[in-house]
């Protein structure tokens, strides 16, 4: 959730880019009932959301769960 936007990720030899953040919504709940309570939390009375990234598909290939995610640094790019 920290990563600033135009962050590279590879993923498997597929390379995205963050292009926001976004608060998670219910519609999570439509992939699981608790999925939504199970990425928000409570900092010190306030709401802190453990997911929510968006990202634009530069290059592709399919990716499974469980793959390495890299951040690719400028040096890569």
């Amino acid at each position: 959730m920290a990563l600033p936007i135009g962050t590279q990720l590879d993923i498997a030899g597929t390379l995205l880019e963050v292009t926001e953040v976004r608060n998670p919504c219910y519609q999570l709940n439509e992939i699981h009932p608790r999925l939504l309570k199970a990425v928000v939390s409570k900092v010190d009375g306030r709401v802190c959301f453990n997911a929510g990234m968006m990202a634009h598909i530069l290059e592709g290939v399919w990716v499974r769960s469980g793959e390495l995610v890299t951040v690719r640094s400028d040096e890569d790019i």
